[in-house]
């Protein structure tokens, strides 16, 4: 039981985490915004426990800054958000790599369904329908 509880808040952390790394990187929330933690809470649909790891993770990165007590999307140049983006294909190929070596069949075939559930969505250009899948999809 106690296992479920830490990956069903693993799984929300993650999912805070690349929801507002996302917007962060697509321009959607603009740099210098002051990320308000209720604010997440309620757009997330979330506690506030997995928004506040989901920031302090994003301070580590660069991401974010914190200051007097509250956070705000850092103002980097477009070559520091490049470097990021290519960054993070690196660490989401090895983690992806490791994933599909620890997984069994089943897992394997519902990557390979998100994965064209995530093609699906590229190709009719839904973004909504394509950033669920790709949440499904790091799951």
């Amino acid at each position: 039981m106690q296992q479920n509880k830490r990956d069903f808040n693993k799984s929300l952390f993650l999912r805070a985490y690349e929801t507002i790394r996302k917007a962060i990187l697509d321009l959607e929330i603009p740099p210098n915004y002051h990320l308000r933690e209720i604010e997440l809470t309620e757009k997330l649909n979330m506690s506030r426990t997995p928004i506040r790891e989901a920031l302090q993770e994003l301070k580590q990165e660069g991401l974010v800054v914190k200051i007097e007590g509250k956070y705000y999307v850092n103002i980097l140049s477009l070559q520091e958000i490049k470097e990021i983006w290519e960054l993070a294909e690196g660490v989401e190929g090895m983690a992806a790599y490791l994933a599909a070596e620890a997984a069994n069949e089943k897992d394997l075939e519902l990557m390979r369904q998100t994965l064209k559930e995530m093609e699906a969505a590229i190709e009719k250009e839904d973004i909504d329908r394509w950033a669920k899948a790709d949440i499904e999809y790091h799951h």
